[in-house]
């Protein structure tokens, strides 16, 4: 699968894979669902590459977005949450796709929540969240003490500057590294 780019009116860029399965996609093109997916945090559209098999399997068109400042997308500075449905409209009209589900994993969930309140609901036929990041003074006893180590820190006054770029070291590289996609799969 090859990345895809959109110039938005702002001046921004877009990227996003197209999963599509030629064979489903021409035999049936207006019957072949299209799911959109939001990767997690950190991560990029190269997650979809853990989604592409069972998506064919189903007859779905698979779509991976980046949001902005993540992979390949243009940042987008004092952007809220309800400026990535505008995003998501912008590519669905862009490969002329009327409606669509999501799927958000993890640090994509708040952004399908997003959709849901912003995107007419003619078009957003469903939303699917998985492992969805929430607010963390509902508790974190369920969380991992490596996550829950990680929010501590990123949290910390003193120390929350320094993690950004230890996880973009860490892990923003790896989902970067388009000619090494498998190093994001042995991570997750």
């Amino acid at each position: 699968m090859t990345t895809s780019t959109l110039t938005l009116p702002d001046g921004r860029t877009l990227a996003w894979i197209d999963y599509a399965d030629p064979a489903s996609a021409a035999s049936n093109p207006s019957t072949s669902p299209t799911l959109f997916y939001f990767h997690g945090l950190p991560g990029s559209r190269l997650e979809g590459d853990l989604l592409a098999v069972t998506a064919h399997s189903f007859s779905a068109r698979l779509i991976a977005i980046d949001r902005p400042g993540m992979g390949l997308s243009t940042f987008q500075p004092n952007r809220t949450l309800l400026d990535w449905p505008r995003d998501v409209l912008a590519v669905a009209d862009h490969l002329q796709i009327e409606a669509f589900y999501i799927l958000g994993a993890s640090g994509g969930c708040p952004y399908a929540l997003a959709c849901v309140e912003s995107i007419p609901a003619k078009r957003l036929l469903g939303v699917s969240v998985v492992s969805g990041f929430y607010p963390v003074s509902l508790g974190l006893e369920e969380m991992s003490i490596a996550n829950r180590v990680l929010l501590w820190f990123a949290g910390s006054k003193w120390v929350g500057a320094m993690i950004g770029p230890i996880m973009d070291w860490w892990i923003g590289s790896i989902a970067r590294d388009s000619e090494h996609p498998e190093r994001l799969e042995e991570l997750l």
